[in-house]
Order: C-alpha cells, then sequence, then structure tokens
C-alpha cells in the first residue's frame, strides 16, 4: 500500500500524517484477498445496477502477475443467498467509489497516485478531476482495452477539497468477462 502524505505545520515543528486507499481486492491491512470469489470491500458500487450487487477477486489475470501488484482483478458478480456467484458477460458499466476524510489535514500538500488497468475501459476520478483514462472511449467499445500494462495517474493538491474525497472508478466492458485493477496507492 502506498499512503499519501501532508505535512502538518505545528508551531516550529514539522510533522507527516498519511491516510490509507485501499487497492482493488486488498484486506484491511491492503494485502491481497484470496482468489477467486473474495469480496472487495473498499471500493463501494454506487449504486448496485440491475442484478450485479458487488465486486469480487475473480481470476489469475494472465497478462500481469497479480503477486507483484499487490492488488487482485476484482469483476462485477451477482450475489444470491441461494446460489454462487455468477459474473455478467459484457456490456456493462459501472462506477465504485472510495471515500476518504481530509478535513483534519491542510490540502495544499496533499498528493495520491497509482496505477490502473481495464477490461475493457476505466476512467478514474478524485471527486471531479480526471486523473487518467484507459483503454480508449468509455463506454467501451471493442477493441479498446488496456489490461496488458498499467496505466498511472496522479493527482496534486488542487485536487482535494477539504472534508471527505472521493476517489471514482468509472468501469465499462464491452464484451465477454471483464476486470479492473487499481494498486500503488
Amino acid at each position: 500500500m502506498k499512503t499519501f502524505f501532508l505535512a502538518l505545520s505545528l508551531a516550529a515543528s514539522l510533522s507527516a500524517a498519511s491516510i490509507p486507499l485501499f487497492n482493488t481486492g486488498t484486506d484491511a491491512s491492503n494485502n491481497q484477498l484470496p482468489t477467486p470469489g473474495a469480496l472487495e470491500t473498499h471500493f463501494n458500487l454506487i449504486p448496485p445496477t440491475g442484478s450485479v450487487n458487488a465486486f469480487l477477486t475473480r481470476w489469475q489475470f494472465p497478462y500481469i502477475d497479480e503477486t507483484s501488484l499487490g492488488a487482485r482483478w476484482i469483476s462485477p458478480a451477482i450475489i444470491t443467498p441461494t446460489a454462487p456467484p455468477s459474473f455478467p458477460n459484457g456490456g456493462f458499466s459501472f462506477i465504485l467509489e472510495q471515500t476518504f476524510d481530509m478535513s483534519p489535514f491542510d490540502i495544499s500538500t496533499a498528493s495520491l497516485s497509482g496505477l490502473m488497468g481495464a477490461d475493457n475501459c476505466m476512467i478514474i476520478r478524485l471527486n471531479t478531476t480526471v486523473l487518467a483514462t484507459t483503454g480508449g472511449s468509455c463506454p467501451a467499445t471493442r477493441p479498446s482495452f488496456n489490461f496488458t500494462t498499467l496505466t498511472p495517474f496522479s493527482a496534486t493538491a488542487s485536487a482535494f477539497i477539504a472534508g471527505i474525497n472521493t476517489l471514482q472508478l468509472q468501469y465499462s466492458n464491452a464484451g465477454g468477462p471483464g476486470a479492473l485493477v487499481v494498486t500503488d496507492l
């Protein structure tokens, strides 16, 4: 897990504080969840769309080795109490969000960075600021994709707001199974 640091001036001393952000497919300590089928708990589906009500770790994505990522690829899933999870095949778009509170900090010193990948497309935002787009146009249209390399993203102080901030993933898949990953937060 990468955390970002804020310098806080207190009288004549200088101290640093960090706010943890979580990679996809990780636990409360930001360690990779077991795969497949573990529930993504840090990025919330906003709102649940149709029958999809969760994102789960899916599989060892063949293009980028998860063992070095510190994250897992996650996929939209349909969870019911009476059947195993199922995964829709393409033609979908979702928004996932992770929030964090900046109210105790001086946002003029804040920054964050990370890496993302998607099959097919993802836009990542901090509040209303677009940090990066991967895989061509969103919603996804074939043949756009970005799951063989990861795309860097970053935010400077101007993207942060005092109070609750939202890291948002706008994800879409044109067809077939799909997944996304965010790491190095």
